[in-house]
């Protein structure tokens, strides 16, 4: 059986476990006694080490058995895919299409009922202060060259005026 100090000498790539302690800032003593299995390993330990190290919470909560890799993925899910940026949302789209894990071709057109579905505006780090423009159906004309996104990613701006 794989212990967590072998596990977290594989994620870390550190040379001891004692390394691991010291860039954790943990007692080299009791990190050593809970890696190596005499001592319960703890949430508290590691947090600590997932801190230290920028090692994924849920990776190594699965490599150690705290959880399980489908509560694991649970947990992704329910994260907001508000809290993602726009560049990250379409490097993530990106990626699916160059992997051939989407049934969407980007190439073609939205069907007319997801055309009706979509909204402007809740963008943003204030989303939730925003007042919601349902898109028109000629939108290409009614908002052609008025509007684009600024460089915070915030609302549209009519820039028909300036």
């Amino acid at each position: 059986m794989e212990t967590a100090a072998s596990i977290f000498l594989g994620l870390t790539e550190a040379k001891s476990v004692r390394a691991i302690a010291a860039h954790a800032g943990l007692d080299a003593s009791t990190t050593n006694r809970q890696l190596n299995g005499t001592n319960a390993l703890t949430v508290e330990t590691v947090v600590s080490i997932c801190r230290a190290y920028d090692i994924d919470f849920a990776r190594a909560f699965v490599s150690v058995g705290f959880i399980t890799a489908d509560e694991a993925q649970h947990l992704g899910r329910a994260q907001s895919l508000a809290s993602f940026t726009d560049l990250e949302l379409t490097k993530e789209f990106l990626r699916r299409v160059e992997a051939g894990e989407t049934r969407l071709n980007p190439a073609d057109p939205l069907d007319s009922e997801s055309e009706s579905n979509v909204i402007v505006g809740g963008f943003g780090h204030n989303a939730d202060q925003h007042e919601y423009t349902e898109v028109p159906d000629n939108v290409e004309e009614a908002w052609a060259g008025k509007f684009a996104a600024d460089d915070k990613g915030d609302d549209p701006i009519d820039h028909s005026q300036s």
